[in-house]
Order: C-alpha cells, then sequence, then structure tokens
C-alpha cells in the first residue's frame, strides 16, 4: 500500500529533504508552496499525513488546521506542524487545534517520518492533544516582535535563517550519502566474498 504524505512548506530544501526521507514505492509525496496548492492536493488525494509549516503563504494557518479539525474526512489525519526557527507562537490559538506533533527548524527528518508512520500504525487511537505540545514551552507565550522595514536589518535577519537551511540540507544529505555508501560497500564486498567463494570451489 502507498501512502500520500502533503509538505505544505515554501522551503525548497525542506521540500527536498522529505522527498528523500518519504521514498517511493510505500510512501507519495506531494509538495505544496501555499495554502492553495494545498486545498488543490487536500481535495484531490487522501493523504496519510499532512507536514504542515505555521507561515506557509496565504490563508491564516491557525485557521486552515481549525477547519480541516472541524471536517470528518480530516480528523484522523496525523497533522505534524512545523515551526520556523525565531518564530513566534500564537499558545492561545494552537492550544484550541488538534494536531500530531509541533517540531522547530531546524528537525530531525526521520524523527518527523517516524511520527507519520507510529500514527498510521496506531490510527484508531486519538491524536497528540496539544496541550502535550504546550506544555513543553513552560517559559509562556513569545512575545511577537515587529517585522524589520530596514533593508540591512532585513538581511541581519535573513542570514541566520539562510544559514540555518544550508545546514539542514548538509546534514540531510549526509547522511543519505553516507547510507548509500555504506549499501554500496557491503554489495562490493558482498561479490567478493561470493566470488571468492566460487574460485574456491572450483579449485577443489
Amino acid at each position: 500500500m502507498t501512502y500520500r504524505i502533503i509538505v505544505a512548506d515554501n522551503s525548497p530544501s525542506v521540500q527536498k529533504i522529505f522527498e528523500l526521507t518519504f521514498s517511493a514505492p510505500e510512501f507519495e509525496l506531494r509538495c505544496c508552496r501555499d495554502t492553495q496548492e494545498l486545498f488543490t492536493q487536500l481535495n484531490e488525494t487522501s493523504p496519510a499525513g499532512l507536514i504542515l509549516n505555521l507561515s506557509l503563504p496565504g490563508q491564516d494557518v491557525y485557521d486552515l488546521v481549525a477547519q480541516l479539525n472541524s471536517q470528518s474526512e480530516f480528523r484522523s489525519l496525523p497533522i505534524i506542524l512545523v515551526q520556523n526557527a525565531f518564530e513566534s507562537i500564537e499558545e492561545k490559538r494552537l492550544s484550541s487545534l488538534v494536531f500530531t506533533k509541533l517540531v522547530t527548524k531546524p528537525f530531525d527528518s526521520e524523527m518527523v517520518a517516524e511520527i507519520i508512520k507510529e500514527s498510521l500504525r496506531r490510527t484508531e487511537e486519538p491524536q497528540t492533544l496539544p496541550e502535550d505540545v504546550a506544555s513543553d514551552n513552560p517559559s509562556g507565550p513569545a512575545v511577537e516582535e515587529p517585522f524589520p522595514a530596514n533593508p540591512e536589518d532585513l538581511a541581519a535577519l535573513a542570514r541566520p535563517i539562510i544559514r540555518e537551511e544550508i545546514v539542514l540540507l548538509e546534514r540531510e544529505l549526509e547522511k543519505r550519502l553516507r547510507a548509500s555508501l555504506l549499501a554500496e560497500l557491503k554489495s562490493w564486498v558482498e561479490e567478493k566474498w561470493r566470488s571468492r567463494l566460487k574460485e574456491s570451489s572450483q579449485n577443489e
């Protein structure tokens, strides 16, 4: 059975990472850059999981999740909410939503994949309540700071975010490359071993 996963995040690096994580034939990945594309995908397919960035362009994401919660066909849908680094959260609105997990960039894509898979294994059980997520942040709601208008301030704000995206992608690619090299090495060793066994049997 192939599970369809929707990744609603306008970051190309995040989309690429999940393309590597949710691979065929077990998974079919659909990527969305804004809420309009997300609604199109939701209408066209029945997803097994949704990874949704809280800052996705378009409709207010808190309202979007509340809308999904109110529709019977999406009430059991595993929803992973993604918070950007340095992004404040509206704790009160978040506490009224039903979702599976809140993760903050940079995150471990394998961990997110395991959460989705675990949710699929126990679809009959209730999803994690948002109060559980809120309890991980005992310091209270974050205070939203005004967005800078000065170009220099914007550049200073963008630099750490860009570095974060690059580091996240580098980590994932390094992990995938290491796994690929180990698989190739194992295949090479097995081939050499079979070749030696064959030569040994022929000499006998």
